[in-house]
């Protein structure tokens, strides 16, 4: 302690020289000369002493502030628990049985009559006339490979009409845009905006450091799409997507291979096919992978469903094709470039979940 009291009195001395030396250049008659006191000679238990009291107040003060951080990590907590509770209850408000099948099924329309002409009308605006009919055998066109996927609209909304279950907790917020549902997992509502906005903050647009899930920015509901990707983050108390590190187990994926995810304009069910730790960075090949992925080139998507199941941890027996409807579930894993991603596809129409759920049982770690 004494060394770095005399440390500083040595940089006083310095200063005061050549403040001196600079009044002297300029023809300034010398200030009064400043005698600095000294300090006092301190023994060693009184050194002791004041460096166990610093001590002890910066340990104090790092205490207070962790205290801080773990009580509003707690609040937070708590808040997303309650606010995703009652958006919870209004998601699930029983609604009329007529109104739950008006909210999928777009009505049929109704069927336009011809009223047909009077015969007399017919009869006089019709002239024998002979045709002359020439039969030209034309060659049927080859079959051409489709090479872009097509635009799909909602097979039962085919105009997009937000459904009255979604209309309600829309009036809390128009951002959320779905819901996602792991079951005994995982149960929230997914908001679109940009990617930042949410990161900390909830559904309703509170500060919280859980932040929400939320759709990538680029993607469009307008019309179904192919690639749907929802982000959310790692929380070690499992809020969020921190409940994926479950589906590291083998066990765990045979067990609960289905997602639910419903947006505002359809139902929709996903089995997983794939999961795996990839790097997002300049220089990896899975950052091209997600522009593949989202391409409506089927060769692209083709190389991205390659990719994804050459890095899966556990092999699949379920068939992905490009066409199919791909779902990822994006989260962090540290601070780095490294992200943990659920893969799933959209269960197809028709299709035997019990077949899908027997594939599945035949996974293996790779």
């Amino acid at each position: 302690m004494q060394k770095l009291f005399d440390q500083i009195r040595g940089a006083i001395q310095v200063q005061l020289r050549k403040a001196r030396r600079r009044r002297r250049r300029r023809g300034l008659p010398p200030r009064k000369q400043l005698d600095l006191p000294k300090l006092p000679e301190w023994s060693a238990e009184q050194k002791s002493a004041i460096l166990r009291t610093a001590m002890l107040v910066v340990c104090s003060a790092v205490f207070v502030f962790s205290l801080s951080k773990l009580m509003d990590y707690f609040h937070d907590y708590l808040q997303k628990k309650q606010a995703a509770a009652e958006l919870r209850a209004v998601y699930y408000e029983e609604e009329e049985p007529d109104q739950q099948e008006e909210d999928w099924i777009q009505p049929t329309p109704q069927p336009r009559l011809i009223t047909p002409e009077p015969a007399q009308n017919l009869a006089a605006e019709y002239k024998p006339e002979v045709q002359k009919t020439q039969i030209v055998n034309t060659p049927a066109p080859s079959p051409t490979p489709q090479s872009v996927l097509k635009k799909i609209y909602y097979p039962n909304n085919p105009d997009a009409v937000v459904s009255s279950r979604f209309e309600k907790i829309r009036r809390q917020n128009k951002d959320i845009v779905g819901w996602l549902t792991i079951d005994g997992l995982l149960d929230e509502a997914v908001v679109h905006r940009d990617n930042d906005y949410y990161l900390r903050r909830d559904y309703r647009g509170y500060h919280n450091e859980n932040g929400s899930l939320f759709l990538e920015e680029t993607c469009s509901l307008k019309t179904r799409p192919y690639t749907l990707m929802i982000y959310g983050h790692n929380m070690k108390s499992g809020l969020m997507f921190g409940c994926l590190r479950n589906y590291e187990r083998l066990s765990f994926y045979r067990q609960n291979p289905f997602i639910t995810f419903d947006t505002a304009y359809e139902k929709g069910k996903y089995v997983i096919f794939s999961i795996a730790n990839m790097m997002f960075a300049d220089g990896y090949q899975d950052t091209a992978m997600l522009a593949q992925i989202n391409s409506s080139s089927i060769e692209q998507r083709q190389k991205a469903i390659d990719l994804i199941e050459s890095r899966a941890k556990f092999v699949s027996k379920v068939d992905v094709q490009p066409d199919d409807q791909i779902m990822m579930l994006i989260t962090c894993l540290g601070d780095g470039d490294a992200r943990r991603i659920l893969f799933a596809r959209r269960v197809r129409d028709g299709e035997d979940e019990e077949m899908l759920r027997h594939q599945v049982d035949k996974a293996k770690v790779r």
